[in-house]
């Protein structure tokens, strides 16, 4: 049976409304970087933060790209109650818009995406792009001659920062996030990546595919870096920061504020920490010791942080 094409929101499609703003074109802002012509795909999810999403992608289209370089954005709009595939089409009519399910969120979403990307075109590149990451000007172009050190078959990590702290936030893990030191820096045994803004070769898509299915929202950019790494595959962190991105705070079902019944509930919820899938991606990285990890889930969710309860 042949796999069920995906629909993508026409320009046809999109209602007239005279009050939103629409720009016919955006072209590639090209800088002085001369690299070999790369089609990329672009792969966003959202909802329901219009003014988010047009800020995201405000910034990635002032981006330099490098010289002849092509980019198409496929943005997944899990069926948001403000509209936002309608208004973002109308404001960028090159983004394909793919419309979800409403239940989609992070791993649906950019599975979506990533799929309907594929099944249009043949692309040399992706770029995971969450929609509240406000991308540098440089971002793209760090991204790709990084990508070019390693020979486009590592994944390249971007770090992005704080907004007022300018310190890491996402990029690769740890307790606090490690900064960027001015080189192209490996992941270390400690860490994994977050999928905030991340550059993936071809190559790595063709020998470990995707996000997995198992994953709902959470845990699959994560599991992403423990696949890559356990196929033998680099994984970088840019040399200094693409973007700005804050954090999400701490995870409502450890906080110690709450009674048990509503941690237990949101620990389970697909935006908590739904042990199932926990367990699925702590098992590709700890296949032996796997057990320990998820005894001390369950212990946080039980006996949550004393600084919680402050």
């Amino acid at each position: 049976m042949a796999p069920q094409s995906i629909p993508i929101l026409r320009n046809d499609e999109i209602p007239k409304d005279d009050v939103l703003d629409r720009h016919d074109s955006h072209p590639i802002k090209q800088g002085h970087l001369k690299k070999h012509i790369m089609k990329i795909a672009v792969l966003m999810t959202c909802y329901n933060r219009v003014d988010t999403t047009l800020c995201c992608l405000q910034h990635l289209f002032a981006c330099e790209w490098p010289e002849g370089s092509v980019f198409e954005v496929w943005l997944v709009d899990d069926a948001s109650p403000d509209a936002t595939g309608v208004k973002v089409k109308r404001a960028y009519p090159s983004v394909n818009i793919v419309p979800g399910t409403g239940k989609s969120y992070w791993c649906g979403g950019m599975r979506l995406a990533w799929k309907a990307a594929v099944q249009n075109r043949e692309y040399d590149a992706f770029i995971w792009l969450n929609d509240d990451t406000f991308l540098s000007p440089d971002a793209i172009g760090i991204l790709a001659s990084s990508a070019e050190k390693t020979s486009y078959d590592s994944i390249i990590v971007g770090a992005v920062c704080d907004p007022v702290a300018k310190h890491a936030t996402y990029g690769f893990t740890g307790n606090p996030p490690r900064d960027p030191d001015g080189s192209l820096s490996p992941i270390r045994c400690t860490e994994t990546m977050n999928g905030n803004i991340v550059f993936i070769p071809r190559a790595v898509w063709l020998k470990i595919g995707g996000l997995r299915d198992c994953f709902t929202h959470g845990f699959g950019d994560t599991d992403y870096g423990f696949r890559a790494l356990k196929a033998g595959i680099g994984i970088y962190l840019t040399p200094k920061f693409v973007g700005e991105c804050q954090t999400n705070g701490i995870q409502s079902w450890t906080d110690g504020k709450l009674p048990f019944s509503q941690r237990w509930r949101l620990l389970h919820s697909p935006k908590g920490c739904p042990p199932g899938q926990f367990l699925r991606m702590v098992q590709v990285a700890h296949p032996f010791t796997w057990l320990k990890f998820v005894a001390k889930l369950y212990w946080r969710v039980v006996f949550p942080a004393r600084r919680n309860k402050d």
